[in-house]
C-alpha cells in the first residue's frame, strides 16, 4: 500500500505558551508526524485527545528558534482528534499534524541543521527500506517568511 496523506491541521498559541489544533478526522492513518516550533523555551508535554504515546526525535535549534518532529506508529484514530502542546516556558508555539495512511514499521534516520543563513542544508537522508514517508520541518524566529523546498518535497502547512 502506497503511503499518502489522510488530514493534516496546524495551529499556533494564542497565549504564547500553548497551542490546540482544531479538531480533525484521523480514521484511516497509522502513522501521524508532529511538527513542534517555538521561539524558545523548554521542551512542551505533546499530548492529543486519543491518548496515544509520542516518540520525539531530536530537537533543532538556531538562534531564538527550536524546531522537533513527534511520532506515533498505529496511533489510535477517529473523528474529533484534537493535539495539544502545554507549553509550561514556551515562547509562541505552533503545531503542525500530518496524519499518513500505508505507513509501516518504525524510525528510520533523522537529519537536521540549526543556524543563521537563508539558504540551510541538512544534509541528506537516505532510507533504507521501501515505501517510507520522509518530513521536514522548519523555525523561523523573525516572522514574515515564506518558505520553499525541493527535491520533491510538498508544503502542507505554514505558520
Amino acid at each position: 500500500m502506497a503511503i499518502a496523506l489522510v488530514v493534516d491541521t496546524e495551529a499556533y498559541s494564542t497565549d504564547g505558551e500553548n497551542v490546540t489544533t482544531p479538531a480533525i478526522d484521523t480514521t484511516g492513518a497509522n502513522l501521524i508526524v508532529i511538527t513542534f516550533i517555538a521561539t524558545a523555551g523548554t521542551t512542551p508535554t505533546l499530548s492529543d485527545s486519543k491518548t496515544n504515546t509520542w516518540n520525539a526525535l531530536t530537537s533543532t535549534t538556531g538562534l531564538n528558534s527550536r524546531c522537533q518532529l513527534y511520532y506515533a506508529i498505529d496511533p489510535t484514530v477517529g473523528a474529533s482528534h484534537t493535539f495539544t502542546l502545554d507549553g509550561g516556558v514556551v515562547n509562541f508555539p505552533a503545531i503542525l499534524v500530518q496524519a499518513f495512511s500505508g505507513g509501516s514499521g518504525g524510525f528510520d534516520v533523522q537529519n537536521g541543521a540549526g543556524g543563521l543563513v537563508d539558504n540551510i542544508q541538512t544534509g541528506s537522508v537516505t532510507p533504507t527500506e521501501n515505501n517510507e514517508v520522509l518530513v521536514t520541518g522548519v523555525s523561523e524566529a523573525g516572522g514574515g517568511v515564506t518558505f520553499s523546498i525541493d527535491s520533491g518535497f510538498t508544503i502542507s502547512g505554514q505558520q
